[in-house]
């Protein structure tokens, strides 16, 4: 049988991979298993009759990873807090903007084009044409294709 400090060590060694990896990799959220895999591995140096590998070892798996996993992605939220909110445009935060056709609108077409400050979208309208350098209106988004319609 592995002796339980050499499990301890090799848990250890895992969660200090893992850190590499992510600092390597940033993104591919393996910190918060490396931090559980630390806490693991030290509870199975510093207190070896835990019950690791005895009856009680699910037990004693998700009374110890649980809290960790909770504690560990609390710390984590809180440390890496971002200054501002999110930049990141999506067709559904466009509803109510204005902007200028490109490209004739065409009722159930999705080949006009109209520009919203500096980026373009594909467009159709459920009214009348819109011709180009027109001003419309974004009333729905219908999958990444903008519903418009002309602006009063």
């Amino acid at each position: 049988m592995v002796e339980l400090s050499g499990i301890g060590y090799g848990l250890i060694i895992l969660g200090i991979l893992l850190f590499l990896a992510e600092a390597l990799v940033p993104g591919f959220f393996m910190a918060v298993p490396a931090t559980v895999l630390l806490l693991v591995g030290a509870l199975a140096l510093f207190s070896p009759d835990l019950g690791f590998f005895g009856e009680w070892a699910p037990v004693v798996a998700i009374v110890v990873g649980v809290p960790a996993t909770v504690g560990t992605l609390w710390f984590y939220r809180r440390m890496a807090r971002p200054d501002e909110a999110p930049t990141t445009q999506t067709a559904e935060n466009l509803v109510g903007l204005e902007g200028t056709v490109t490209t004739e609108v065409l009722p159930d077409s999705m080949r006009g084009k109209v520009k919203l400050g500096h980026q373009a979208w594909s467009a159709t309208t459920r009214g009348v044409p819109i011709p180009a350098h027109a001003r419309v209106k974004v009333v729905d988004v219908d999958g990444v294709i903008l519903v418009v319609e002309r602006a009063s």
